[in-house]
């Protein structure tokens, strides 16, 4: 195993200044909402406001973990024993994307009534795109998931992708600060299983594991998936 290193955060300056720059346009929001003076000119006021807010919540997600990850323990996977590391939910992507498809529809319908019928269409596509990283989740598609290791294989589900690994078929192991890369050896097969359709569903992830949430870290797994 190799262990490596991840990128640092970001520094409090720039922490500083991501939350100023939210601050400022959420001023600015409220001030464009005092001048409004039609519906669709307030929805728009309103939109400003809430990306201010985003970029506040958003910067302020970067902070210092202080959540424990959620502790391990033992389950059945298709009739094998296996230990599964929950991840926890550790950013506001169902807040900032509920937030702007909520906001998006508003703007869809506001515009179609006082401006035209193509607002239907430009607001409303990606309000469908938005507004279904909630509606995912809430249907049990799209969650952070985890990871399974059982005697004989790997499972990771992570927002609407499962990947599974035969451990047989892993040739090398490198731990870094917040994902463990997998190599495989030659000729080996990945099966993965689609959960959400693919506008919504994460990257591949079979040769990296996301592991920041994990309890042990990149750490612990490598040493559960070493024979």
């Amino acid at each position: 195993m190799v262990p490596l290193t991840a990128r640092t955060g970001p520094g409090p300056v720039v922490r500083a200044l991501g939350l100023l720059t939210g601050a400022v346009v959420i001023a600015i929001g409220i001030g464009l909402l005092t001048r409004a003076d039609t519906a669709f000119g307030m929805v728009w006021a309103v939109g400003m406001v809430l990306f201010g807010v985003i970029v506040v919540v958003s910067w302020l997600a970067h902070r210092p973990r202080t959540r424990a990850p959620l502790p391990a323990r033992d389950e059945t996977r298709d009739g094998e024993p296996a230990r599964f590391h929950p991840r926890r939910i550790s950013d506001p992507m169902l807040f900032i994307t509920g937030t702007l498809g909520a906001w998006c529809t508003v703007v869809a319908v506001v515009g179609a009534v006082e401006e035209s019928w193509l607002w239907l269409v430009l607001a409303g596509v990606p309000a469908v795109y938005l507004a279904g990283f909630p509606l995912l989740w809430a249907a049990g598609r799209l969650r952070p998931g985890g990871v399974w290791v059982t005697p004989t294989r790997v499972v990771d589900e992570h927002y609407g992708l499962r990947t599974e690994v035969a451990i047989a078929d892993v040739a090398a192991l490198s731990p870094r600060a917040q994902t463990l890369h997998v190599t495989l050896k030659a000729g080996a097969a990945v099966t993965e299983h689609r959960l959400t359709p693919k506008p919504w569903r994460a990257r591949s992830t079979a040769l990296e594991i996301q592991t920041k949430d994990l309890q042990g870290g990149s750490q612990q797994l490598a040493q559960e998936l070493t024979p």
